[in-house]
């Protein structure tokens, strides 16, 4: 079998030989200058929260303006969220507590805590081996975990209703604590 190419270098120039050798190495040359370095990526604040069901009015607040919540949105590490009356809101803390939110209610999150500002929320808090959930309510503050309680923040008061505590359920009557 006889090859399909021969190819006799001795015949080829010294400068294509060189113009072959060089072009690639050029060209690599160039596009890595041409690069250069890349600018550092924008810091952006860490996300912990999600949205996993907003029903009606449902907003983030900001400084100056609040931007409507819709189902899937991810919350900033510190967010203040509203709901107007008739809403309803399921969020999904970093934490991996869900919180249920009634119509009215007004919640500031940050990686510390969640202040009840008003309003009425449900809490399903997992078992945790580092971390408690911690929510506030005007003087009353609740550490929970592997729970399930209700905190309601009115004009006469706070009431606290823990339902469910290491998995079993609880039937003890409600406590009220006065602000």
């Amino acid at each position: 079998m006889s090859p399909i190419l021969t190819v006799n270098v001795s015949t080829w120039s010294s400068a294509l030989g060189r113009a072959l050798i060089v072009a690639p190495l050029l060209a690599t040359a160039l596009t890595i200058a041409g690069c250069g370095d890349a600018p550092p990526p924008e810091p952006v604040e860490p996300l912990g929260s999600r949205v996993e069901l907003a029903a009606g009015d449902v907003w983030l607040v900001g400084d100056k303006d609040k931007e409507r919540l819709i189902t899937g949105a991810m919350l900033p590490s510190e967010a203040v969220v509203e709901l107007s009356e008739g809403a309803r809101a399921l969020l999904r803390l970093g934490s991996g507590a869900g919180v249920f939110l009634r119509g009215g209610s007004r919640i500031a999150l940050d990686t510390e805590k969640l202040v009840l500002e008003r309003g009425e929320l449900w809490a399903d808090v997992p078992e945790a081996e580092k971390h408690l959930e911690r929510i506030d309510a005007g003087d009353v503050q609740v550490t929970a975990a592997d729970a399930g309680l209700d905190v309601k923040k009115g004009d006469d008061g706070v009431t606290v209703y823990v339902a469910r505590v290491g998995g079993r359920d609880l039937h003890v009557p409600r406590v009220d604590a006065l602000e």
